[in-house]
């Protein structure tokens, strides 16, 4: 009975001792976790000038648009090649009716294996909703064409941001200001006036 009642003491003693251990390694853990993570965050960009330049041949390849083709419609080219799919034919977005004009094989983009969480090694997680690239929220969201600009040449192509040459960011912006209304004509969008060009009450 006695060592029975010992070993059942011990036992606890041990159990508490090994509760304790837990505890203190947790609070530990915790306490290691709840450091302020000192990982570089990069900040917004103020200036394209300090986007680095993507060098080299451009991998859009371009067949079909004429030599005196303006830096709009050199865009529009550019977007119904990289941008439309997600975008939309006519700026629209990734809405049911724009994914009904693709081919059966691609209307269902988040198919299993294809846009989906098991996607290809050189694919891609497609987000549910694409938002439309006309329109007033464009105003609301991007208040110059630098702005355009400066958002489209970081975080587009989607799946490949920042890859197109720098030339080609400002023909897809100049396009999707004409999307909008806002007709350069046979100006070219560039730093030296991509500032002074306001986008707004533009045509939804």
């Amino acid at each position: 009975m006695l060592p029975s009642l010992f070993n059942s003491r011990l036992m606890r003693c041990i159990g508490g001792f090994f509760l304790l251990f837990v505890v203190v390694g947790c609070a530990g853990q915790v306490a290691v976790t709840s450091e302020p993570d000192h990982t570089p965050v990069a900040e917004p960009l103020e200036s394209t000038m300090a986007l680095p330049g993507v060098q080299g041949e451009s991998w859009v390849l371009l067949d079909g648009t004429p030599e005196n083709a303006t830096q709009a419609e050199v865009g529009a080219e550019i977007y119904r090649l990289v941008c439309s799919t997600c975008h939309g034919g006519s700026g629209e977005g990734l809405t049911d009716a724009w994914r009904a004009r693709l081919a059966p094989e691609d209307q269902n983009c988040w198919q299993s294996k294809c846009h989906a969480s098991n996607h290809p090694p050189d694919g891609f997680v497609l987000p549910r909703e694409v938002p439309p690239v006309t329109g007033d929220r464009m105003a609301a969201r991007f208040p110059t064409a630098q702005n355009l600009y400066d958002f489209v040449r970081l975080t587009m192509p989607y799946h490949a941001p920042g890859t197109m040459l720098d030339q080609e960011y400002w023909q897809v912006t100049a396009f999707l200001l004409s999307l909008n209304g806002i007709e350069m004509g046979e100006t070219d969008l560039a730093p030296a006036n991509a500032e002074q060009i306001i986008l707004q009450q533009l045509s939804p």
